[in-house]
């Protein structure tokens, strides 16, 4: 269904469809798959089909054509399975929003339903009403226990940005509650220099099986060598609205770089780590994540040294998984591989691990 798109050289990346921080893409519900992409006309298109080998329906919004070739202007997908409407974002790197919706129940009874582009309205660039949602990037639906939806993403730059949440309520159609998540402020030192602003880069929001909100990340300062470190963790049990560290204790002001307790594993910024890499929860409610980056060990058998590159040789990268105990201390486990592209994990109802 995608086809052989060609848009010439891409920033940041190869490609505007399938990037690894797209949340989501690709949606499975109801018994129906549902894909987001751009076409080889630059227009914005949901696709759908029946599971398990349905022909694939296209929508093309003709009236929305896709101009900058940056890999972060992707399109995320998102479904609120209380009122069965479909959500997509999509064209943004630090720029205003454009947001479409469906009419309700369209995902809960599909096959009752013409799939055309008069199940969605105007494009908008604004949720709550009268408050434009400007200089987004990175945004991500996620599904809420009770069978909600939320939208999270960041505000302003990678150096100066600050991660937003804001609820859709499915009983009135409307978003409610937009509020920030973490803060850029704060000065950082260590052996590759000083920082006075950054942000976060998440590697996911994900619910738990006792409604836990949880959520890693790393920080990456403003700086153009070695700019992310460490691996922070910290959990909601009210969906965003209050935060607690890794010690239980909830957090009183914005999370930032000064939080307590945030830190879980110390990541030296010449190690080269990536950011925005797979996190899952298991079925006991333990948080997980895989990431990247290299490691004293494995610069010396790749021959190489640190801040070389940015990302660290190719050569010393590895997969990293680190895991949350019951007693809240922090498991990890070097992968004997090395590493190639962000990694995706999925947890399976016996906690099998698939990276």
């Amino acid at each position: 269904v995608l086809g052989d798109v060609q848009y010439g050289v891409m920033r940041f990346g190869n490609s505007i469809n399938g990037q690894s921080f797209q949340q989501d893409a690709l949606i499975t519900y109801n018994n129906y798959q549902y894909l987001g992409y751009y076409d080889g006309n630059r227009h914005v298109c949901v696709a759908r089909r029946e599971l398990p080998e349905g022909r694939w329906e296209i929508i093309r919004f003709k009236n929305y054509v896709f101009t900058v070739n940056d890999a972060h202007n992707t399109i995320s997908l998102g479904i609120c399975p209380a009122d069965g409407s479909i959500h997509l974002a999509f064209d943004h790197h630090a720029n205003e929003l454009h947001y479409r919706i469906s009419k309700v129940e369209i995902a809960t009874h599909p096959e009752s339903v013409e799939w055309d582009v008069s199940l969605f309205g105007d494009i908008l660039t604004e949720l709550e009403k009268g408050i434009p949602v400007k200089s987004i990037t990175y945004q991500r639906f996620v599904q809420t226990p009770d069978g909600g939806l939320q939208l999270f993403y960041r505000r302003s730059g990678s150096a100066n940005g600050n991660r937003m949440v804001v609820d859709y309520d499915p009983s009135e159609g409307l978003w409610r509650n937009t509020r920030q998540i973490d803060s850029h402020l704060g000065n950082f030192s260590d052996d590759v220099g000083e920082s006075s602003s950054r942000g976060s880069y998440p590697n996911g929001y994900t619910y738990g099986p006792d409604k836990k909100l949880h959520t890693t990340w790393v920080w990456r300062e403003k700086a153009t060598q070695g700019s992310n470190h460490d691996l922070m963790y910290a959990y909601s049990t009210d969906g965003g609205f209050s935060w607690c560290n890794n010690a239980g204790e909830t957090l009183i002001n914005v999370i930032s770089l000064n939080s307590p307790e945030i830190k879980v594993a110390d990541i030296s910024r010449k190690y080269g780590l990536m950011n925005t890499h797979g996190q899952s929860v298991d079925s006991e409610g333990h948080i997980h994540t895989v990431m990247w980056h290299c490691s004293d060990e494995t610069f010396e058998a790749a021959g190489v040294i640190p801040l070389e590159t940015r990302w660290g040789s190719p050569a010393a990268r590895r997969y990293h998984h680190y895991w949350r105990a019951d007693d809240g201390i922090w498991q990890h486990r070097e992968l004997p591989v090395v590493a190639g592209n962000r990694p995706k994990l999925f947890l399976d109802k016996n906690n099998n691990a698939y990276l």
